[in-house]
This record gives structure tokens, C-alpha cells and sequence, in this order.
């Protein structure tokens, strides 16, 4: 048997078989599924404290994330240049090629 940690103040004891020749452990369908409850205990723990959080804060459940970045990328719209600033930074960049093409 192993004793394995799986949380800040539990433990799972978990039933193994070595394999010597194949030296691999082996875990039990009993084993698993209890683990697997261990775990789903701890989910529900976690997902009523975050729950107990959000109500502190004042925030919404879940969907608060997602509707926060929508508003926040629905108000901004992406910069566009304008035409007269392409051609002052083309003119700009067709200067500067032609001053390194004199200097060679």
C-alpha cells in the first residue's frame, strides 16, 4: 500500500501490485473510483468557496469573465491611418532608400 498526498491536509491510500517484471504499478478499479470521489469532493469544496468569493466581490457567477471581455473590446474600434499619413511615411521611406543607395 501507498500513502500519497493529494491535498493541503488529506491523504489517499491507494492499494498498488508491482510488477516486476514489467516494472510498472498497477492500480485497482476499487482504488480508482475512489479516488475519483476523493476528487469530485474537493471540486465541489473549491467550486463553493469560489462561489462564496464571487458573492464577496459582487460579481456574477461564471459568465462574468467572458461579458467583461466582450464590453471591453465592443467600445474600441482598431486605429486606421489615413491616406495623407501613408504617403508622408512612404515619402519618408523612399528618402532614406535613396540617401542609402547614394552613399554606396
Amino acid at each position: 500500500m501507498v500513502l500519497k498526498s493529494v491535498g493541503g491536509n488529506c491523504a489517499l491510500l491507494i492499494r498498488t501490485t508491482y510488477n516486476y517484471r514489467y516494472m510498472s504499478i498497477s492500480l485497482d478499479k476499487a482504488t480508482l473510483e475512489a479516488a475519483l470521489v476523493g476528487y469530485q469532493q474537493h471540486l465541489q469544496q473549491i467550486e463553493s468557496k469560489m462561489a462564496d468569493l464571487r458573492r464577496m466581490l459582487g460579481q456574477a457567477p461564471a459568465s462574468a469573465p467572458a461579458a467583461k471581455r466582450a464590453r471591453k473590446t465592443a467600445g474600441k474600434q482598431k486605429h486606421r491611418m489615413s491616406p495623407e499619413g501613408r504617403a508622408r511615411i512612404a515619402a519618408a521611406q523612399r528618402a532614406r532608400w535613396a540617401k542609402a543607395k547614394k552613399a554606396q
